[in-house]
């Protein structure tokens, strides 16, 4: 079976976490060693043999606009906007209408090389939603956890520390199906209220969807605060 599969950046968040930065540029232009977060997770894609990359912009667009014109990156790059921020899953909302198997690269953190394996665990199960996953760093922390058991992911539950709870690496795979669930859950947020990836995740796993994870091999650098920022400067980076 030949699964058509595009990439998508979501990069239309403010990171608001990284004080004073974000106020002068949006988070994916945040520079680590001369290399912008939104270029790290465009070279990713590439690796991956991932040849349309769309990305979602919405806080400062013209500058992620004026950056992604000012460079050849080698691939086809269409660009999407966000018009009100209403969380995650609501910018990549944008992309419905959209046939193909879709690769969220979100550009949160610098990775490794390789997850290659995700997609061949996706081409082989052929599940609605998948996801890599890590042990989280504080067991005991509030984040939204995934209940995992031989690659099903069969529940999120925030703030559980059991030891079948996991955290969530921001790269996963998802179907057209997704956007079922996304205009479902928009028709009853409450003013304010954004609609996260996870509250999606959580209906199609109450819905009896395939949802899977599989374990990250790799290395990952968080960037979150400014501090992020700083200690990420001293880091052999991969």
């Amino acid at each position: 079976i030949i699964i058509s599969m595009i990439g998508v950046i979501p990069a239309a968040g403010r990171g608001k976490r990284l004080g004073r930065i974000s106020e002068e540029i949006p988070k994916p232009l945040v520079e680590i060693r001369g290399k912008t977060l939104l270029e790290r997770c465009i070279e990713s894609l590439k690796k991956h043999d991932i040849n349309e990359i769309v990305i979602i912009v919405g806080y400062k667009k013209e500058k992620i606009i004026d950056f992604l014109n000012s460079k050849n990156f080698g691939t086809k790059i269409k660009i999407l906007e966000q018009k009100e921020q209403k969380g995650l899953a609501h910018a990549l909302l944008q992309l419905d209408g959209i046939k193909d198997s879709m690769l969220v690269r979100l550009p949160d953190n610098i990775i490794d090389g390789d997850y290659s394996y995700l997609i061949k665990k996706f081409k082989k199960e052929n599940p609605d939603f998948i996801q890599l996953f890590r042990n989280r760093d504080n067991p005991n922390d509030n984040t939204p956890t995934l209940i995992i058991k031989k690659d099903n992911i069969l529940d999120i539950i925030k703030g559980y520390n059991g030891e079948d709870g996991f955290r969530g690496v921001p790269i996963y795979i998802i179907k057209p199906i997704f956007f079922k669930y996304c205009k479902e859950l928009m028709q009853n947020l409450k003013e304010g209220e954004e609609l996260k990836e996870t509250m999606v995740m959580k209906k199609m796993i109450d819905d009896g969807r395939k949802m899977m994870a599989v374990r990250f091999l790799g290395r990952l650098i968080d960037i979150t605060t400014d501090k992020d920022i700083e200690n990420a400067k001293w880091y052999q980076i991969f």
